[in-house]
């Protein structure tokens, strides 16, 4: 939260400073304003606007690998990842309680704590001004409910006892009752005035008072304040002499009027004297419209460069949960969800999908939009022949589609927690984000996973000799759950009781059967799903040929289950499939 409050901080400091260096000496009123609110809206949201990021992507074998080493490991109960290596390991992580006796007990809270000290002189300031605020409305509405007040023409006017400058506030039109029942209230002053009530002027300086509250530390949000209220005196200005067309004698009318006693409230629109001065000078300035139209243009693009450095991005892998599905999308996932077992929601059987339908969807759908859905890569012209044809063989050969399944959640030991609280060896990193050596206010109950990774030794500054990696439950959602689905194995039964099991995932590895070594050949996606068709339309009428071969080129990785004996076959482009040994 503090960390979004001075982000959010900083980009209304930067907003300010661009009106002042391009807007604030021209005569662009409306725009002005427009600029200023939408800035502070800009300013509050920034931290929620997600651009996505193009990372270089792991293999999908990877990820299958993470899945297989994820195993208790002793009391820190965690796999240890080599930082130079990158390499995973099964070596157990427990403390060395030769070397370390009686360890020294960690506060879990620390009250006088430089966080909590922030904290604390935070809320109490914004408590603070939230009873300022709610003053000054008290008070506004005392005014209001101790006078007469009378509406007229759909406007409430509060005839006040003593002899004020007139001011609004919302639909209230505050003037001196005796200047109300003899009717001598000038007519720039009452033109001038209404400009605020029918542009809703006040609504601006509400929004400007609320954030004052939560933003009471940072001077720009009183800046704010100041010039959006000369601005709204700016557009009341013109509303008069666009009306009276006479700005002399208005502006003498200000003139006579700098001395005269004023009660208007911080929170109302009012004729600010003390300002009077710069809203004459800006009452000459006529602004050509070359130049307004430059310099709007310089603001836009300067605020727009500002606003896209302070964005968040995201990987991709985390932002399609976060996509707006259009309705060809939403279709399709659909039809896939329709597909799934209703007992299993990452299996996905052949003769329940609707094809058609599916197709329908497809071809609607853009290449990003095709590479932010459910993985089913048999749709393109070329393949989909030969999924109508595998489709309508249901009957006798059973096929289904096994998606990636999410990390499994891991509870945290008591043990282990106490230890990690305990310990002064440890640094944690919470969602993706690095926090330092104390955990805050967590309970072990707030994290769906784990893992502890073994960092380099630091020598003689003692740094911390473990990074323990935290995932909380919402962001475990949204990185394993709310993420497309990618295709991990295929799967089909045929009457002779044959089972092939396609390891999909590994479509981007070829293994060379006497080197052991994996070489990548470039997008073979379309290649690899008609070699994987091919080899399940013709399974029972090829024979395996055994022994030792030379792979060239891609192949499908599969494992045939005859007899109940697992076999290793290769699936070649226009060759017989041959056992592997």
């Amino acid at each position: 939260m503090m960390l979004y409050l001075i982000k959010a901080a900083v980009l209304m400091t930067l907003f300010l400073m661009i009106y002042q260096l391009f807007l604030a000496k021209i005569n662009t009123f409306q725009f002005n304003r427009f600029y200023l609110l939408l800035s502070l809206v800009f300013s509050l949201t920034a931290s929620i606007i997600i651009l996505p990021i193009n990372i270089l992507k792991l293999p999908d074998i990877n990820k299958n690998l993470e899945k297989i080493f994820q195993s208790e490991q002793g009391l820190l109960d965690e796999a240890i990842v080599s930082a130079k290596t990158e390499s995973l390991t099964l070596d157990k992580a427990a403390p060395n309680t030769t070397k370390q006796s009686a360890p020294t007990q960690l506060n879990k809270k620390s009250y006088f704590s430089l966080t909590s000290i922030l904290k604390l002189s935070y809320f109490t300031g914004a408590s603070i001004f939230f009873l300022i605020f709610l003053i000054k409305i008290l008070s506004l509405s005392r005014l209001i409910q101790s006078n007469e007040h009378i509406k007229e023409k759909g406007l409430n006017y509060v005839l006040l006892e003593k002899d004020t400058l007139p001011f609004v506030f919302l639909n209230y039109f505050f003037v001196p009752k005796k200047t109300f029942q003899e009717k001598t209230l000038e007519k720039e002053i009452y033109i001038h005035e209404m400009a605020h009530i029918k542009q809703k002027h006040s609504l601006d300086i509400l929004f400007v008072e609320a954030l004052k509250i939560v933003f009471w530390f940072n001077p720009a949000i009183w800046l704010y304040k100041k010039v959006i209220q000369l601005n709204h005196e700016y557009l009341a200005d013109k509303a008069v002499n666009d009306q009276l067309n006479n700005e002399n004698s208005y502006q003498l009318l200000l003139l006579s009027k700098i001395a005269q006693q004023s009660t208007a409230f911080s929170l109302s629109s009012y004729i600010n004297y003390s300002i009077t001065k710069n809203r004459l000078k800006m009452m000459t300035i006529k602004t050509d419209k070359v130049k307004s139209i430059f310099l709007r243009s310089c603001t836009a693009a300067l605020s727009m460069i500002v606003l896209l450095c302070f964005t968040s991005s995201v990987p991709s892998f985390q932002m399609s949960h976060m996509l707006t599905f259009d309705p060809s999308s939403e279709k399709y996932e659909r039809t896939i969800k329709e597909a799934l077992k209703y007992n299993d929601p990452y299996v996905l059987e052949l003769k329940n999908l609707d094809i058609q339908n599916l197709k329908s969807a497809y071809d609607q759908m853009s290449e990003e939009e095709r590479e932010n859905v459910s993985e089913f890569p048999f749709l393109s012209p070329e393949t989909f022949p030969k999924l109508m044809e595998l489709y309508q063989a249901s009957d006798k050969i059973n096929v289904t589609f096994h998606y990636s399944r999410p990390i499994t959640k891991k509870s945290i030991k008591a043990e282990v927690w106490d230890y990690w609280q305990e310990s002064k060896k440890i640094d944690y990193e919470i969602d993706d984000v690095e926090i330092g050596s104390e955990i805050g206010n967590y309970s072990k109950e707030d994290f769906a996973l784990y893992q502890v990774i073994e960092i380099e030794s630091k020598g003689l500054l003692k740094k911390p000799e473990y990074l323990v990696k935290l995932t909380t439950h919402d962001y475990y959602q949204k990185k394993y759950i709310e993420v497309k689905k990618e295709l991990n194995t295929i799967q089909a039964d045929y009457p002779s009781g044959d089972n092939l099991n396609i390891f999909y995932f590994m479509r981007k590895a070829s293994f060379s059967v006497n080197s052991k070594e994996v070489k990548h050949f470039p997008n073979e996606t379309e290649l690899f799903s008609e070699l994987i068709l091919q080899g399940l339309l013709l399974h029972e009428k090829k024979e395996y040929k055994s022994g030792p071969h030379h792979i060239e080129g891609p192949f499908v990785p599969t494992t045939l289950t005859r007899n109940e004996e697992k076999i290793s076959v290769n699936i070649f482009k226009n060759s017989e499939p041959k056992l592997n040994f």
